[in-house]
């Protein structure tokens, strides 16, 4: 939703960003905010689970908030770049859409990472896997909190993740902040 939304959030918003000055990235934050308060309230479905299955949370729970948080800066980052995009090339959205539904596939979400680390991936394209999609360590992360079982990566890969993560967001935020009067001009 961050990155759907995201892209079309300077687009959405023109007639106020036409008006008045202020910054434009509050946009985005509000998008997030407003996923992550929901994300977090939609989870409150998963308890009544937890005591049919009986599975105890551990001082591990505190994974989740954190995966959340790093999967929100991912999409913030890349919602920084599409942005800026969409207001002269109003496609990119249905091209942010596609790219979406084909991380889907490539992304733990309805099966583990566990599985594609026994075979589903041939080992030597594992580390490349691991590298280029760093959503798949966070969902993990996400899902260790509840049940767990960490996946058997080494710790290398969690930074790998963050540095991933510290880069996309550094260069997204300088092209959107060289980009963003030119984008307002746009629209």
């Amino acid at each position: 939703q961050i990155m759907l939304r995201g892209t079309k959030s300077l687009e959405s918003n023109s007639a106020i960003l036409q008006r008045v000055k202020l910054p434009r990235q509050i946009f985005l934050l509000n998008i997030a905010g407003t996923a992550i308060v929901t994300v977090s309230l939609n989870i409150l479905a998963i308890i009544p689970l937890l005591f049919y299955y009986q599975i105890v949370p551990t001082w591990r729970i505190i994974l989740f908030p954190i995966a959340l948080f790093l999967v929100a800066i991912y999409a913030i980052s890349v919602s920084l770049f599409t942005s800026t995009i969409q207001t002269k090339w109003r496609d990119v959205s249905h091209f942010v859409t596609v790219a979406i539904r084909i991380g889907f596939y490539f992304t733990p979400v309805f099966f583990t990472l566990e599985m594609l680390i026994n075979g589903r991936i041939p080992p030597e394209f594992l580390t490349a896997y691991l590298i280029l999609n760093p959503i798949a360590i966070y969902l993990s992360l996400a899902r260790s909190a509840f049940t767990n079982d960490f996946a058997d990566i080494g710790n290398e890969f969690y930074w790998i993740s963050l540095l991933h993560l510290f880069i996309l967001y550094c260069i997204c935020s300088f092209w959107f902040s060289k980009n963003e009067d030119k984008a307002v001009k746009y629209l």
